[in-house]
């Protein structure tokens, strides 16, 4: 699919520094934006209308937290839900483990790094391992979820860029989700587009998850209207679904 020109494409590093200036130029906290970002995933997979069980895999960093919270709207509109953990849940840190306490008080089933995987009831994977900071091959249980993912034959969606993608370069690192939809906050990832990048992430939707223009105006991001009458958009700007 081909780009429109309208849409900016931004690098891991041009992400990163918008999620600081999101807290230190706009006054956001992150935990608000993982809000949207979450519920915005799970209205694209409530849209697809999976049957049966749905997975979610769940770093421990801020893609895992995203995850959670997708879960967390799944569950309570009725999918059932599982949350595969890349780590013990004590290892989970900042705005993740708060999602996954949210989780586990309501009653959402959480699967540590001891479990074993399977994947053979499931119909849908969410993939929220990695995000834009990844810049090294996936390892232990992070790359055996992968590999299970993959292997499962169930559809797959990933939340910003495939795990095991590099947000900058394309490149995918050892074990790589390969996803149907992929579900890019705020912006597109230049990894997307570049090197293994189309081939892993599948159509790519981009979601409004409410970033201000000050944020990218103050990383030298260009003022963009492409979600003014779309909360939704495909890569080549027409609106999502369609």
């Amino acid at each position: 699919m081909k780009r429109s020109p309208d849409i900016p494409v931004v690098t891991g590093v041009q992400m990163a520094a918008v999620d600081q200036a999101m807290v230190a130029v706009c006054g956001l906290e992150l935990l608000q934006v993982m809000e949207t970002a979450g519920r915005a995933v799970a209205v694209v997979v409530r849209h697809l209308k999976p049957g049966g069980s749905i997975a979610i895999l769940c770093g421990s960093g801020g893609n895992g937290g995203d995850g959670l919270v997708c879960a967390r709207y799944l569950a309570g509109w009725g999918f059932g839900v599982q949350c595969w953990l890349t780590k013990d849940v004590n290892e989970l840190h900042g705005l993740a483990a708060h999602q996954l306490q949210i989780c586990e008080k309501i009653g959402i089933p959480i699967a540590g790094p001891e479990t074993p995987i399977d994947f053979a009831a499931v119909d849908l994977v969410v993939d929220a391992i990695f995000g834009f900071g990844l810049a090294a091959a996936p390892t232990g249980r992070a790359a055996q979820l992968i590999e299970a993912a993959n292997h499962s034959g169930a559809m797959a969606i990933a939340i910003d860029l495939p795990s095991g993608v590099d947000a900058t370069s394309g490149v995918a690192y050892g074990q790589s989700i390969v996803a149907e939809i992929t579900v890019t906050l705020g912006l597109p990832k230049q990894g997307l587009l570049a090197g293994d990048g189309p081939a892993q992430s599948g159509r790519v939707i981009v979601a409004d998850i409410g970033i201000p223009t000050a944020a990218y105006a103050s990383v030298g991001i260009a003022q963009t209207a492409i979600f003014d009458s779309a909360e939704f958009i495909t890569l080549d700007g027409r609106t999502w679904p369609s």
